[in-house]
């Protein structure tokens, strides 16, 4: 994930690796430790890089 962050007039670039892990992996590690997950694609028309981009929810 790549991100330019602005704070007033001062600004950062943040760098870093999400997960190596599928959504799928995720949301079923997360239903074993006890919470609700749903799997998303990713939010349509947003720029991105990556090739099969999603969202895991859990609550």
């Amino acid at each position: 994930m790549n991100a330019l962050v602005f704070l007033g007039e001062e600004w950062f670039t943040d760098t870093h690796t999400l997960t190596f892990f599928d959504e799928g992996t995720i949301a079923d590690s997360l239903g074993e430790l006890g919470y609700a997950a749903g799997t998303y694609g990713w939010y349509e028309g947003a720029p991105t890089t990556m090739p099969d981009p999603a969202v895991v929810v859990a609550h």
